[in-house]
């Protein structure tokens, strides 16, 4: 027997799918945008790709200090995240001197390390990551962040780039970097997604709890 709540389950689906369907739709006149549009340092798109992982990062670093069972967990997947923007905005942080990011990103990881031991939430990193992986929500962070970090590197690899179409396009170079940035915004684009699902799910749960 169907019941409101299978109704209820199958429209959130159709929801979520025409969201995840305007997403799509956005990334296209981004790419439009970012052509048309130049700026220092890097495109729009990387701007896209930006915003998507700061989102990320200030979801769980947001939601960290309000369940305490997991505080850790939360607090090491959003300073995950903060490292990943920090070398993301290297073409900023290089204009003060080159590898910047890599002393921003060392001083983040202790304030970060600071952060979790002054709110003694070091016996909770475990159990946090553990709560995270069992989520749903899990396997579509997982998939994006290997996309983002492996996948996207072996395609934009400039010997593979040369085997199928130095000889075939004189501005491949151009197509490399944008097919390399697109794939990296799709992945950006999941871990967002991830990221939204775990944390509104999280808080759902909470107020459902309190009203109880």
């Amino acid at each position: 027997m169907i019941t409101q709540s299978d109704i209820k389950t199958i429209f959130l689906a159709v929801v979520q799918f025409l969201v995840a369907a305007l997403f799509c739709c956005a990334t296209f006149g981004l790419y439009i945008y970012s052509a048309q549009h130049t700026i220092a340092a890097e495109t729009w798109i990387e701007v896209g790709q930006e915003t998507l992982l700061a989102a990320s990062a200030l979801l769980f670093l947001i939601c960290a200090p309000r369940f305490k069972a997991i505080e850790g967990g939360l607090w090491l997947i959003g300073g995950f995240f903060v490292t990943l923007l920090i070398r993301e905005l290297d073409a900023w942080s290089d204009m003060l001197f080159h590898g910047c990011w890599k002393y921003m990103a060392a001083i983040w990881l202790c304030a970060l390390t600071a952060i979790i031991y002054k709110r003694n939430a070091g016996k909770s990193v475990v159990p946090g990551l553990v709560h995270f992986i069992r989520h749903r929500a899990w396997y579509v962070m997982l998939f994006g962040v290997v996309l983002l970090l492996v996948y996207s590197r072996l395609y934009g690899m400039k010997c593979l780039w040369e085997l199928y179409a130095a000889d075939q396009c004189a501005g491949w170079r151009n197509i490399k970097s944008f097919s390399e940035e697109a794939a990296e915004l799709l992945a950006y684009m999941l871990i967002f997604w991830a990221s939204s699902i775990y944390v509104f799910d999280l808080l759902r749960k909470k107020s459902q709890a309190l009203a109880r």
